[in-house]
């Protein structure tokens, strides 16, 4: 049987060192202790330190950052080698003290040197492991013998358990910076092993190495490239931006570590800070270069020892037979065979290649567990079913509409803020511009008195608008003067309201005298909270507002008509048609009309009597001035740029009926918007998605949207399975659930606002609720069934 023997050393070189050894076999069981000293060494460390200088300066190529290729004299390797056999003999001299020889001794005794052995050195001086130990002639006598380096002060790891689910060996390679070195060689070596899965990872951002770490469950994490041990601390270089510690990746690997990492190979330079910082995270093995590597020598390594463990070998003794193999290359790079160092949790069961694919318990799964497999899959199916139907029913009776909303404007609101359409100008009638009417002794018959209008018209016509809409009612005739004005501007628009029984509203006819042409209807689609989401573009007319189509798409047909005549645009604006299914086409556009359950609403069945599509919004509203500015302003050039070939609206901005909310508001009485900019805003959103593409809202079939919600009923149905099965492993049942739900909703999140940047609205509660109902009916029914 396989024995382990710990070696606990605890002092420094300038003391001396107490040496405690005990040896167990590989089931734990006690083999005897035995306790000795080893001398001060300070000449030994100096030795130690000062070959490792001459090391470093040979120059070779190493996977060191920045390390270059320069020319190695022969008297430089001769002076390397001479104190590197002083530096063995210094060694030999000091584990021969007389009070080491007990423990020499009684080793020898206790050990067979055919038996596979296991030899722990713990301690917290890092130069104690940087000594050549596998030039002890125990070692040396001992051909199945190699020392591991662990700490004294190292967590416990729990067991190493062989899944019976697995044939393969799952490895994450890590290709780092690979400035003057290469990388490749070793991925080349890493495809040839069998029975494994490889991902490799390219000089990858840190945030994918985290993800995949974080992900997915492995076996063997390596790493290829630059690396180094500086101030105790190691750090790798993953790219040639990022620069990394163990702490760096502190939760992740811990992660990692609990979801069954065994294993981790740098097969780079001076890696005892790396095996340190992983060792306090209780990863069980790590394999690393105690010194600078030279990349040569590194893929020889690799290829070695993969080889040895792969075809049977234990850990430790693969790593010694590839470490002894590099000696055929000391000629060439002196002293390779004292890089590789395997550390080791003093815990830890080291595994056999076997293991890691779970060969050894594939039969384990008998046809009871098979068959309560799939009877909790059947349980799985029923649960999510059951949540989706109550779901299904909720949304259909237009119990989630109102929360469905709200995250809407939620999402739509945190958009990166678009830039303000410069198409349109928005003259504003306030208060003070009321009072400044009566002020100029203008007669008034509301908050716009003719004679103002006359000369505002007046004022801005020499700057050719392309088109003037009065957002004020004005329900008598216009006076003379301001007559002869609007009957010779075919650009002029002024407004009327459609009665509406529903929602109480009168309605209002145009100024006596304008055209239909010259006429488009205010009525607004307000929802039931009060915010205005959706834009009706036209409905049947009545008695008194003859006219179908909506303001704003009357504005914006004007302004489309107009760059066509002025030859700016092509005529594939022109002209508009109704497609075969009732959709309004503009050029190649084409406006979805919105039923009375589209996307998350649940609307009475009178609002198909219009024409309606969903606001997109810009955060910033439309250019504003107001009358009194526009009045006296007198510079050309000012009233040149902000009215030349513009959409011009009047309205009136003071405290009247005229304010609404939309999704900007935030339920803030104070932030509700004068329905000037609502039009204002609507006929920005109907030029912009005609001329420069901006996208349309857009709503997803309602089967698509139900198989939306079944999806996530089933993903809830399987986290809930997946949650159950941790907890009877006694898992932290709260974290279990909590991290679960979490990522899962916050996936879900991502998709559906994702998908609102591109234009497309899908329901957002009656999936999350889904998911949650599947989730837990399932965790309470297989946790119910012991499955």
């Amino acid at each position: 049987m396989a024995k382990l023997v710990v070696f606990k050393l605890d002092g420094d070189f300038a003391e001396g060192f107490r040496v405690d050894v005990e040896i167990f076999f590989e089931d734990k069981s006690f083999g005897g202790r035995k306790s000795g000293e080893l001398p001060s060494a300070l000449e030994l460390l100096q030795y130690l330190e000062t070959w490792q200088l001459e090391y470093r300066s040979l120059g070779n190529s190493t996977r060191i950052k920045g390390k270059k290729v320069i020319f190695t004299s022969s008297n430089a390797r001769s002076k390397l080698n001479l104190w590197g056999e002083q530096l063995k003999k210094k060694f030999h001299r000091w584990l021969r003290a007389e009070s080491f020889q007990d423990i020499n001794l009684w080793l020898r005794e206790k050990l067979d040197p055919q038996e596979s052995i296991r030899m722990l050195l713990c301690t917290n001086n890092q130069k104690v492991h940087q000594l050549p130990w596998n030039q002890w002639d125990f070692v040396q006598s001992y051909p199945r013998v190699e020392i591991a380096l662990s700490r004294l002060d190292v967590a416990k790891v729990s067991p190493f358990v062989v899944s019976p689910q697995k044939s393969q060996v799952r490895i994450l390679a890590i290709f780092g910076s690979s400035h003057q070195i290469n990388v490749e060689q070793d991925l080349k070596i890493l495809t040839t092993l069998q029975n494994t899965y490889l991902e490799p990872l390219i000089e990858p951002q840190r945030e994918v190495l985290y993800d995949r770490l974080w992900s997915e469950c492995w076996d063997l994490v390596f790493f290829a490239g630059h690396s180094e041990t500086i101030a105790g601390q190691g750090i790798i270089y993953l790219n040639e931006q990022d620069v990394l510690t163990i702490t760096d990746l502190e939760y992740t690997l811990q992660t990692a570590i609990a979801k069954g990492l065994q294993l981790a190979i740098f097969n780079s330079c001076d890696g005892l800070g790396l095996a340190y910082a992983l060792g306090q995270l209780a990863l069980p093995q790590i394999i690393v270069m105690r010194e600078p590597i030279i990349d040569a020598v590194a893929h020889k390594f690799l290829d070695y020892f993969l080889a040895e463990y792969s075809n049977g070998q234990p850990l430790h003794l693969a790593t010694r037979k590839a470490r002894e193999r590099l000696q055929a290359w000391e000629r060439k790079y002196p002293f390779s065979s004292w890089l590789p160092v395997l550390y080791q949790n003093q815990s830890a069961t080291p595994p056999l290649w076997s293991e890691l694919t779970g060969a050894k318990n594939t039969q384990r799964i008998t046809k009871r567990r098979i068959s309560d497999r799939h009877d909790g899959r059947n349980v799985l199916i029923v649960v999510s079913a059951i949540a989706f139907c109550l779901v299904w029913f909720a949304q259909a009776m237009g119990w989630l509409q109102a929360a469905e909303l709200k995250n809407y404007d939620r999402a739509l609101s945190l958009r990166p803020a678009e830039a303000r359409d410069e198409r349109i100008l928005v003259i504003t009638v306030d208060d003070r511009d009321i009072k400044y009417q009566s002020q100029q002794g203008m007669t008034m018959r509301g908050s716009l008195a003719d004679e103002a209008l006359a000369k505002l018209l007046t004022k801005i016509e020499p700057y050719a608008p392309v088109a003037i809409a009065s957002d004020i009612i004005h329900d008598f005739a216009y006076s003379p003067q301001l007559s002869q004005i609007t009957d010779k501007k075919s650009n002029f628009v002024a407004i009327c309201r459609v009665a509406n029984a529903e929602s109480n509203l009168a309605n209002i006819e145009p100024p006596p005298g304008i055209t239909k042409t010259q006429t488009g209807f205010t009525n607004i689609a307000i929802d039931n909270d009060g915010v205005i989401r959706r834009h009706i573009l036209g409905m049947s007319p009545d008695t008194k507002c003859q006219s179908d189509m909506s303001l704003s798409l009357r504005m914006a047909l004007k302004y489309l008509d107009h760059l066509v005549t002025a030859k700016k645009e092509n005529q594939t604006i022109y002209p508009r048609r109704f497609t075969e299914n009732g959709y309004l086409e503009i050029g190649k556009i084409i406006f979805p009309k919105i039923e009375f359950d589209s996307g998350a609403y649940q609307l009475p069945k009178t609002e198909n009597r219009s024409y309606q599509i969903l606001f997109n919004y810009r955060a910033l509203p439309p250019q504003t001035i107001t009358l009194r500015q526009i009045l006296a302003e007198t510079s050309a050039q000012k009233l040149s740029n902000s009215i030349k070939e513009k959409i011009i609206f009047i309205g009136v901005k003071s405290h009247n009926n005229d304010l609404h909310y939309t999704l900007y508001s935030k339920g803030q009485q104070s932030a509700r918007v004068p329905g000037v900019l609502i039009h204002a805003q609507a006929t920005s959103q109907i030029i912009s998605a005609v001329l420069d593409r901006r996208k349309l809202i857009r709503w997803l079939p309602n089967q698509l949207e139900s198989l939306w919600m079944a999806i996530w009923g089933l993903i809830g149905s399987a986290v809930g399975g997946i949650c159950s099965d941790l907890l009877f492993k006694k898992y932290n049942s709260l974290l279990v659930i909590v991290v679960a739900i979490f990522c899962s909703l916050t996936i879900l999140y991502v998709s559906y606002f994702s998908l609102l940047l591109f234009g497309y609205w899908l329901p957002l509660v009656a999936p999350a609720l889904a998911f949650i109902l599947a989730a837990s009916g399932s965790l309470f029914l297989t946790r119910s069934n012991k499955y």
